[in-house]
């Protein structure tokens, strides 16, 4: 009798866990059919060349990172053929990482269950609870419905790979086979991390997760005498290399603030805050908590304004404080908190990024959603009945579902998602942009045009509405533009703030179109004048290699190709990258300049010493080399 209610409490609870997956599907696909934000297209745009180019091409063409995160523009390149008509189906594909990173949160919950005090009944619930309050969480439908965060996603699976593959090592260990546990525990961490760096640059910080498991819910799992040496030197090693380089990042960084509208020292009060507002917003569901755009988060100028950052700071460093100090007393509970905090150190401290992006929680808020059931099931234990805690559980549970299934609904509908977004952050650029550029999607032009014109006084140093009133009338409408939208732009141009990718994506657009004929409202010379002025904004001073190019562009339009040619060379010295390298390859080339073949040497030579971005050159190079053999035969004196 006794094992047929073991089998059927077996079966009862895979069913459960099968309901979750199921269910998380369900919430997320309505969500599948949400459009492009934010960066999107600035990463994806070039999957249109992967049919002509292939697809190493565009897997070494990337613009994000220091590394380029290679294996995550793999993932995109695989589905260059449902580039741009099919966004569900990359949506899908994140809803499907999201799906195998949930199961992966669930062999790790099974790993650490023998450590964290509970019965085998109670592990099983753990495991469950833990991974289906992780799966639907609404804080991450902005992971997997914002394309590009599939570099968080694949990064994040790295990790939990890394950490099962470190905990399959400690139990080979713990049997005795200790060379199996210590080559393991070496390919998991360092596979772990190099793939996850691949991903995405957060993939460093595996050794430190992995150090904190160790010193918490590990502390009193006995090891082999070489254990503390391979601590060492896999964990210990690299996690003080990445404390030196943090500090050497605050010291020789700062100039990189110049700008932002904060400081480095500001934005590091102001995460603060938003650590605090993430904890919130994970253990509080509430429906208008959760979106993309965040941009207007308020910045910490002191330590007093607003009042509420020097509490935010202290409730900061009691928590980790508190955390260290019970982690052999209360492991559970110091895991949980460090893991968080660990893994939002890159992200969410002082290096130079914007402030507030929900997806920065998915990997920390694996930990600290496994506190939750924990220390309901640890409190259920000690009294008579466990039911009614576990009843709340699942009511809050519920209550989460609720909240992800309303903004799956939301997302669904972009323009109501945008309205939305703006009623939620009235100050927010990015939601006022989505939504003017939502408007021009639905070809109400009139509501676009009022909209960017309230985003102008909302925002009177803001360049972008000023450009998107332009490309209103002047391409859209065909009609010259206003003299007043002129004035402002040229005015705006040396002193307003550009606000992120989306008015160099404004320009690059009008630019192109003009470069086709199209565009016939705009005046080309105007423009010209405009992006010059804004390639000496020092509120631009990263976008200023882009403007230079675009600027050399223009100039080429109307003719000036001695402008042209020098808008190219100014670009190229400014930011001295392949990218820009290439460019003005391709406009020497264009021009037929005798220079251009002393810049293909120099290109190759740097080329050598990438071979990553080699992918995304060598067909272009053997090209560029082949014409420019061509024409020397064509010029060659006849015998």
């Amino acid at each position: 009798m006794r094992t047929y209610y073991q089998h059927r409490y077996r079966h009862v609870f895979h069913a459960a866990v099968a309901f979750t997956f199921l269910l998380t599907t369900l919430i997320y696909l309505p969500g599948l059919g949400s459009g492009l934000y934010l960066d999107d297209f600035y990463n994806l745009h070039l999957l249109t060349q992967v049919r002509e180019q292939g697809v190493l091409a565009f897997v070494g063409s990337g613009v994000s990172g220091p590394f380029g995160r290679p294996l995550s523009y793999l993932s995109f390149a695989l589905q260059a053929g449902s580039w741009p008509g099919n966004l569900p189906a990359f949506k899908l594909v994140n809803l499907l990482l999201h799906l195998g990173n949930g199961a992966l949160i669930f062999l790790l919950c099974r790993a650490l269950a023998p450590h964290i005090g509970l019965s085998q009944p109670g592990r099983d619930l753990f495991c469950l609870f833990a991974t289906a309050l992780w799966l639907v969480h609404p804080l991450h439908l902005s992971t997997v419905l914002y394309i590009v965060q599939r570099m968080t996603q694949l990064s994040a699976a790295c990790i939990f790979l890394g950490v099962l593959g470190y905990l399959a090592g400690r139990r080979a260990l713990a049997a005795g086979r200790i060379r199996h546990g210590f080559v393991v525990m070496t390919l998991a961490v360092g596979a772990g991390t190099g793939a996850a760096v691949l991903c995405k640059e957060n993939g460093v910080l595996l050794p430190l997760l992995i150090l904190v498991l160790d010193l918490t819910l590990l502390h009193a799992q006995r090891a082999p005498p070489g254990y503390r040496l391979w601590r060492l030197l896999c964990l210990s090693l690299p996690a003080a290399v990445m404390g030196a380089w943090l500090l050497w990042q605050a010291w020789a960084s700062q100039h990189a603030f110049d700008w932002r509208p904060y400081s480095m020292y500001q934005k590091s009060l102001t995460e603060a805050s938003v650590l605090l507002t993430y904890l919130w917003n994970l253990l509080i569901p509430r429906p208008a908590a959760y979106g993309l755009f965040h941009d207007d988060f308020p910045v910490a100028r002191t330590l007093v304004e607003p009042l509420w950052t020097l509490p935010a700071v202290i409730a900061i460093l009691v928590l980790i404080g508190v955390a260290v100090y019970w982690r052999r007393r209360q492991p559970m509970v110091a895991f949980s908190v460090l893991w968080f905090f660990t893994g939002h150190l890159l992200e969410s401290t002082h290096l130079n990024l914007e402030i507030y992006f929900e997806h920065r929680n998915y990997l920390p808020s694996a930990g600290l959603l496994m506190l939750l059931p924990w220390a309901l099931l640890r409190l259920g234990s000690r009294l008579p009945a466990s039911g009614p805690l576990v009843g709340a559980f699942c009511l809050y549970l519920a209550l989460v579902v609720v909240v992800s299934v309303q903004n799956s609904l939301l997302w669904r509908q972009p323009l109501q998602f945008a309205q939305e977004m703006v009623r939620t952050h009235p100050d927010s650029r990015w939601a006022l942009a989505q939504l003017g550029s939502n408007y021009i999607g639905a070809g109400d032009l009139g509501q676009a045009d009022a909209l960017f014109r309230e985003m102008a006084e909302r925002h009177p140093t803001a360049i972008l509405p000023w450009l998107r009133l332009a490309s209103i009338s002047g391409c859209l409408r065909t009609e010259p533009v206003a003299a007043e939208v002129w004035e402002q732009l040229e005015m705006l141009a040396a002193a307003g703030d550009g606000g992120g990718f989306d008015v160099l994506a404004e320009l690059d657009t009008q630019v192109s179109v003009l470069a086709q004929g199209g565009c016939g409202g705009l005046d080309t010379a105007r423009l010209e004048q405009v992006v010059e002025g804004m390639a000496g904004n020092p509120h631009l001073v990263r976008e200023h290699p882009a403007l230079l190019h675009l600027a050399g562009t223009l100039h080429l339009l109307r003719g000036d190709l001695a402008g042209a040619l020098q808008r190219g060379r100014l670009a190229k010295q400014a930011s001295p990258n392949l990218a820009r390298h290439w460019q003005y390859i391709e406009l020497l080339l264009s021009l037929g300049q005798p220079e251009a073949a002393g810049e293909i040497a120099q290109f190759r030579v740097a080329l050598a010493r990438k071979p990553v971005a080699w992918l995304a050159y060598r067909d272009k190079l053997a090209a560029a080399e082949a014409r420019l053999a061509a024409r020397n035969r064509n010029h060659e004196p006849k015998p």
